[in-house]
């Protein structure tokens, strides 16, 4: 996973928590004793286990995975889906801070599914983001992006602020590991004018955090201002973690500075602090930065030790990514103070956690190590040998006969050493080409999928433009549709009363004028409109037909009005209904939709 989206989500999850460690430590110990003193298997019980779960995965992962195990067995025995499915994102989320990203989506997807089938958007919403952040973790940024924009729509439909602003950080966060700084740039500036709107100052720094990065990679030092702005509004909440992750910022931007002592400076800090607050997360990543800086310095003794500590908290934590930055740091430690043989072994292991083709240079260096290696194995070995010649010094025979014994040896040991050699030569060769080859692969394809994805942004930019045009015609068309109805409605009005005021012959002439007109004018404006319509929501009457064959024509109609958010009013003039018949169909209607009191039949129309 790349380090820098690393840095960005784990800051994006501290700083829209609300929980403090303090706070944390009391509220676990409160639901522990509430699920001991509770022995029933029942609902209670899982909601409190889904509770601990939710409020320790970040803290502690082997009690939430305990808990996590415990909630999705009793969501199984007792059927109950809502609650079983907050089990499951539960569980994802453990999985995912495992590490264990395969297993995490796979029950995301199935969770998703459980939520569309209770259509509970809160559900649909959390594994929509948990998706789209392990998509993210695992460098597939197109699925991520995917996702969290489905996430984004999702949120924006049911006028969720918060997590609408969860949605366009995380979209930032995209844009900015693939290097499209401007485009980071305006997301991270539109979730912080949300969080200014919102007046949540956690999410205030947590944005001017984000921007900060991006002004990081840039090399930027603007990226200084806001880090300073994060860490000002994080001590005057006294929020220990956001603290924590904005001087780790700061460090690294020192870092590039070449500030050493002040980046040394802030490392410590934000050390200090993570050890009083117990919050055991960064603690490896900022063991391995003070490393880093100690390097630097050539105080190769403290970026040892620093690292080594940075190697214990990773080993304890499970964190691959970071073991795969330590032991790379090691490896060049050790390569500095001439311990080949260490610098090799945590080469090897940076390699193989790596996990991914060795380039050129890359090849190169293990090639280096290995003869270092083997040049210490057989400067050893002639170290034995010449302290056994001297131990049988005082016989001459003896001693000729085992040099001679040696130096055969030492000369079949070559003969061999040289022809491994040449072999191993001959392998990397033909490595190195097989290299070069699927270097050429790539970089075709690469250019296959730029010119794929500019016809693609060509035909979304069309598309967006089509769409944009039918809503505006759809808006004038609605609109257009109330004004004829409530013009057709007071001509009705006046043939009415002229009717009143006619013989009877009259009377029937005009009743008959009354009901052609309202007929011809119904339908004259409904064709021009169903038009518009079906352009600007295609899919709306598949679905409502897929769903309820049994609606008959005009209460399908009366669908698509509520879909647009008329009034009553309004589709009672279109319809040419009164409002007491219209209230009669609108009954109809949620029976045959079987919707029960609570749910709003214009909010449901809407999520179609």
């Amino acid at each position: 996973m790349n380090k820098y989206l690393k840095n960005c989500l784990l800051f994006f999850t501290i700083s829209t928590t609300n929980a403090l460690f303090a706070q944390y430590a009391q509220k676990l110990d409160s639901l522990e004793n509430l699920l001991r003193n509770h022995t029933a298997e029942d609902t209670i019980k899982l909601k409190l286990l889904n509770k601990i779960v939710s409020e320790t995965y970040l803290k502690d992962i082997n009690t939430a995975q305990k808990y996590a195990v415990d909630a999705l067995k009793l969501g199984n025995q007792l059927k109950h889906l809502k609650l079983k499915t907050r089990a499951m994102v539960n569980m994802s989320l453990v999985e995912r801070e495992l590490g264990h990203y395969e297993i995490a989506i796979d029950t995301y997807k199935d969770a998703l599914k459980n939520a569309e089938e209770l259509k509970d958007n809160s559900l649909k919403s959390s594994c929509l983001n948990g998706i789209g952040t392990i998509y993210a973790y695992q460098g597939n940024y197109a699925l991520a992006l995917d996702y969290f924009l489905k996430f984004l729509k999702l949120n924006e439909n049911i006028n969720q602020k918060e997590s609408i602003q969860n949605g366009i950080n995380s979209i930032g966060n995209i844009y900015l590991m693939t290097n499209d700084y401007p485009k980071a740039l305006d997301y991270y500036g539109r979730a912080l004018k949300m969080a200014q709107e919102l007046n949540n100052k956690r999410r205030i720094a947590g944005s001017y955090a984000n921007i900060g990065t991006v002004y990081k990679k840039m090399n930027d030092l603007r990226s200084l201002d806001y880090f300073y702005k994060a860490l000002k509004i994080s001590e005057e909440l006294g929020d220990k973690q956001i603290t924590i992750s904005t001087l780790i910022f700061l460090g690294d931007v020192y870092v590039f500075q070449g500030k050493l002592n002040k980046a040394l400076e802030s490392y410590n800090k934000a050390l200090k602090m993570s050890e009083e607050t117990k919050w055991m997360r960064p603690v490896c990543e900022i063991y391995n930065k003070r490393g880093t800086v100690f390097l630097k310095q050539k105080q190769y003794g403290d970026a040892l030790k620093n690292t080594l500590k940075a190697l214990d908290y990773a080993n304890e934590q499970n964190l691959m990514d970071s073991k795969n930055d330590i032991h790379k740091q090691l490896s060049e430690i050790y390569a500095l103070t001439n311990d080949s043989s260490k610098a090799y072994f945590h080469h090897k292991l940076f390699t193989q956690i790596n996990d991914s083709v060795y380039n050129t240079k890359n090849t190169k260096r293990i090639a280096e190590l290995e003869y270092n290696y083997k040049l210490e194995k057989e400067k050893h070995a002639l170290e034995l040998k010449q302290q056994k010649k001297d131990t049988i010094q005082s016989a001459i025979m003896i001693s000729l006969v085992i040099i001679i014994f040696f130096l055969s040896l030492f000369a079949v040991y070559i003969y061999r050493s040289l022809r491994v050699k040449r072999q191993t030569n001959l392998l990397l060769t033909e490595q190195n080409t097989k290299i070069e080859k699927l270097n050429g692969e790539y970089l075709t394809l690469n250019k296959e999928y730029l010119v794929l994805n500019e016809q693609l942004k060509i035909s979304n930019d069309r598309i967006n433009k089509e769409l944009e045009l039918n809503q505006k015609s759809m808006t004038a068309a609605t609109l257009k549709l109330i004004q004829n109805a409530e013009r057709d409605a007071l001509t009705i009005q006046r043939l009415q009363r002229i009717e009143m005021h006619t013989v009877n012959d009259g009377k029937q002439e005009i009743s008959s004028l009354v009901s052609d007109y309202r007929r011809a004018a119904y339908n004259s404006n409904w064709e021009e409109f169903e038009i518009l319509f079906e352009k600007v929501h295609g899919s709306f009457y598949e679905k409502i037909n897929s769903s309820y064959p049994i609606l008959t024509t005009n209460e399908r109609k009366m669908c698509a009005f509520l879909k647009l958010n008329m009034s009553n009013k309004d589709i009672a003039n279109i319809t040419f209904q009164s409002e007491e018949a219209l209230k009669k169909a609108r009954l109809r209607l949620r029976q045959k939709l079987q919707l029960d009191r609570e749910t709003n039949l214009t909010s449901f129309m809407q999520a179609f």
